[in-house]
Parts: C-alpha cells; structure tokens; sequence
C-alpha cells in the first residue's frame, strides 16, 4: 500500500504547496486591496469576478479534465500520435469557444450592468477582465497537459507565479490611484503571465518529445473529448455556481455594492482553512481509486473514515477559534468598516464543519466508478443554492437593507448541507461505511469546549483595555488561539479521540510534515 501510495502521489506535496500559496495570496489580496478600496468599493470585484467565472464554464466544456485523461492514458499506451491529437484538439475548441465568449462579454458587459445588476459603472469592469475567458483557455490546455505528464512540481511553480503576479501588480495599480480597475488589470496580467508560462512549459519540456509524431485526426478527438468533458463541465459548473451565485444575487437585489463587499469578506474567510482538506484529498482521491481496483473495500472504509475523522480533528479548532474570535480578526484585518461581516461569516462557518466529509464522500463516489452522482449531487446542490437565495436575499433585505449578506449566507449554508448530508449518505452506502460519530462528537466537544476558554479570555482582555491598538489586538488574538489550541490538544488526549489506525492512515498519506504530524498523534494517544 505504501509503495502504490508514493507512486501515485508523486508531486502532491507541490499540490498542497500551490493551494497554501494560493490561499494565502487570496487573503492578502482581501486584506490589502478591501482596505484600499474600502466597503463601498470592494464588492465590485467579486461581482466582476463571479460573472467572468460562471460564463467561464462555457469556455472549458469540461476539457482540461478531458485532456489530462486522454494525456495520461497516450502516455501509458506510448503513442505520441494520439497524444499530440488531443493537445490540439483541446486547443483548437478552447481558443475558438474562449474568443467568442470573450468577444460576447465585452460586447454584452453594458447590457449586464444595467439590466440584470442595476449598477452602470459594472461594465467598463467587465470588459477589462473579459480577455480572462480567452486566456484562460489557452493556459488550461498547457496546464491540464502538464498535469497529465505529472509534472506537478512545474504546474504549482506556475500557479505560484501566477498568484504573486496577480497580487503585487493588483497593489500597485490600486496604489497608483487605478482603484477597482486596477485591482482587476492586476487579475488580467496575472493569467496573461500563467498563460506565457504554461506555453513556454509546454514548447520546451513537452514538445520535443512529440516532434517526430503526426497528430492523428482532431475531430475524431475533439468528438472524444467533448463526449467525456460535459459531464465534468457540469459538475464543475454546479461547483462554481454554488461559489458566486450568492455574491451576485446578492449585488442584483441590493442598493448597495457595500453589501457585497461584506459578504464576499466572509465567504473568503470561511475559504481559507479548508484548502488542508482539499490538499489531504490530493491523496485521498487515488487511494480510493487503486482500493477500488484491488477490490478491497475494508480498507477503502477503514482509510475514508479515519480521513474524515482526522480532517475534522485539524479543522475544527481552527473554525471555532475564527468563530469565537471573528470580530476581533475582521477588525485586525479589514478594519472596523467591514464589522458587519461577522454575522454572515459565523452562519457561513457551520459548513466548513461539514466541509471535510462532503470532500472525501465526493472523492469514493468518483473514484470508486460513479461520477455522474457527483454531478447529479453538485447539480442539485446549486440549483437549491440559487432558488434558496433568490427567495431569502429578498426578504431579508425587505426587513432591513443591511440584512442581505445573513440572507445569503442562510440561502448557502443551508444548500450545503442538504448536499452534503445526501453525498455522504451515498459514499457510505457504496462502500459499506459507518463515519464513526461518537469520535468526531469528542473532537467537536473538545473544540467548543476550548473555544469557550477563548471566548472568555478574549472578553477578560477586552474588559482590561488589553486590546486597544492593532499592536496589542494581534497579540491578544495569538496568546487567545494558543491557549485555546493547548486546552484543545489537552482535551483530545483525555478523550482519548486519537485511534491507532488513525496513525496509520497518516502513514500512507504523501503529504506536508508528515513525520512532525504522526509524532504530535502518538503523544497525544498516549
């Protein structure tokens, strides 16, 4: 198992790597540019952004999945002539279908403004960020072929690139005095530098391996492709549907942008910590697939719920403790204008808890043979979400027009669970599983019990005037977390919530600090 694990997950490490990196610049991007642009300002963007993302899902058609499939499988057959054919396929469908979505975007960006989001000044940004569709087009050929060769450590070298560009030309620009605009150019050129990138990755590390091989023919291809991207499209689709349709019923029903700004704050937060679950699932997802191949289920169960269960252990200090402290972070990082995010980002936070189990449920789904249920459940997920937010942001608003951001995040956090609790359900019927609720009970009970611990210190702090000044707020805010996570860790042990067949699990994982983890579980299973 072991062996089969290091083989398969060669490179997950850059992947876990990539997403922190990815992480971390999305929050700094938040902080810095939130702060420049201020409350009122700040939620173009993600309105800008959301739009550009679900006509995004035309663009692709499913393809890069497609292509790093249809990669793989040539390089496994050796047989450079197919391969070639499905690079070009790809090719060739994503810049014709990302010109004429471009070219429809800018075209139509006014009409987008006005008629559907009420807000003029929306369609100059629309049309800056409307070369993203084409560029992004040509990136994600290169990159899903990068992907397919399992050259991962030159994927996340440059998904890297790509962030920190975005990130530092964004700054500038907003410095500069180019204001929202800016900030979204800084978006552009940081997918025109990905792009160059992936092809110069492609012409020199790629192509010449290729140079003897004649593409076989591109339509039969490109028909192939098609046939197995939609169904992926669409799972892909309910996914980024879910991610932004809130943010943009929200700016469509709302008077002001500021009401976006607040939400999009907290949506981002919640984000942040759950990029350790979707990295563990880098390693997950082939395990269940070469579990499935060998037939054995016992210990496809034994690894799915020890993994749900340790994901869960990591996380939900980290969410109780935001949760606990969230009006003093968001005062730390945005400033006390966007205190009003609190509210949406504490309801937005009870689906990171559930977060976890409906990652690893998707992943037995899939790599245990069944897809299509995932895009059923995804489908299904994001059409409740819509209808949900359509019926709440409404109402809330009409009660009070600062009440649209706790609408939204009603709308999404409930739709979130109803689709998670039907995808795990589904995961633990394919496989014969149990989730072992009575430990994921303790570790849940451990973290609130040490978030209360928090909550108190934090309100004995604020009482003695310990925490006027950012200074001594982010000082107070780390002493708060450590204690609590001490308190935590102590909690754990006298539980006893770690098993051994968790340590175990830990083992097989190809992942970050690994050695420090399974030494941090040993002491506290004692």
């Amino acid at each position: 198992m072991k062996n089969i694990a290091n083989l398969m997950f060669k490179g997950s490490t850059w992947v876990f790597v990539s997403r922190l990196v990815d992480g971390i610049v999305a929050l700094l991007f938040s902080i810095l540019i939130a702060r420049m642009l201020g409350v009122d300002r700040y939620g173009f963007i993600g309105v800008t952004m959301g739009v550009v993302g679900i006509v995004g899902i035309f663009t692709h058609l499913g393809l890069p999945q497609a292509t790093t499939k249809y990669v793989s499988e040539s390089i496994a057959k050796k047989d450079n002539a197919q391969l070639k054919g499905f690079i070009y396929a790809s090719l060739l469908i994503e810049i014709v279908v990302g010109a004429f979505l471009s070219i429809i975007l800018f075209l139509l960006a006014d009409i987008l403004a006005l008629e559907v989001f009420n807000k003029p000044e929306l369609g100059i940004f629309l049309r800056l960020t409307s070369p993203i569709l084409f560029l992004g087009a040509i990136s994600n050929t290169f990159m899903s072929t990068l992907v397919g060769y399992h050259k991962m450590r030159d994927f996340a070298l440059i998904n890297i690139f790509n962030f920190v560009v975005k990130l530092a030309l964004a700054v500038f620009l907003v410095i500069r005095g180019f204001g929202v605009a800016g900030a979204l150019l800084g978006f552009v050129f940081g997918w025109l530098v990905g792009t160059v990138l992936s092809v110069f990755f492609y012409l020199f590390k790629i192509k010449p391996y290729l140079k003897k091989a004649f593409p076989t023919k591109i339509s039969v291809q490109s028909k192939k492709m098609i046939k197995f991207g939609v169904p992926m499209a669409v799972s892909m689709a309910s996914i980024l549907i879910y991610e932004w349709v809130d943010k943009l019923v929200l700016a469509a029903f709302s008077d002001e942008i500021k009401y976006v700004s607040l939400y999009s704050i907290a949506f981002g937060m919640v984000a942040l910590p759950l990029v350790i679950s979707r990295s563990i699932n880098t390693s997950f997802f082939p395990i269940v697939s070469a579990l499935d191949a060998k037939k054995d289920r016992k210990k496809l169960r034994q690894t799915y719920e020890s993994i749900v269960r340790l994901s869960m252990l990591i996380l939900n200090p980290i969410l109780v403790g935001m949760i606990v402290l969230s009006p003093q972070i968001i005062k730390l990082l945005y400033g006390v204008e966007y205190e009003q995010a609190v509210y949406p980002y504490i309801i937005l936070a009870l689906w990171g808890f559930f977060r976890p189990a409906h990652t690893f449920a998707g992943s037995v789904l899939a790599g245990t043979g069944i897809p299509k249920k995932n895009a059923k459940i995804d489908g299904f997920t994001a059409v409740l979400n819509f209808c949900l937010n359509i019926l709440l942001i409404p109402l809330f608003i009409s009660m009070n027009s600062g009440y649209g951001p706790i609408g939204a995040a009603l709308a999404t956090t409930s739709s979130y669970i109803i689709g998670m609790s039907i995808m795990v359900h589904l995961a633990n019927k394919r496989i014969q599983a149990k989730l072992p609720l009575h430990n994921i009970l303790k570790t849940l009970g451990a973290a609130f019990l040490a978030g209360f611990i928090m909550f108190i210190f934090m309100k004995g702090l604020i009482s003695l005037s310990l925490t006027s000044g950012i200074l001594m707020l982010f000082f107070a805010l780390i002493v708060t977390f450590l204690i609590g996570l001490l308190i935590y860790l102590f909690l754990l042990s006298a539980f006893r919530a770690i098993r051994e067949d968790d340590i175990t699990i830990i083992r097989n994982l190809e992942i970050p600090m690994k050695k420090r983890i399974i030494s941090i579980l040993i002491k506290l299973k004692r």
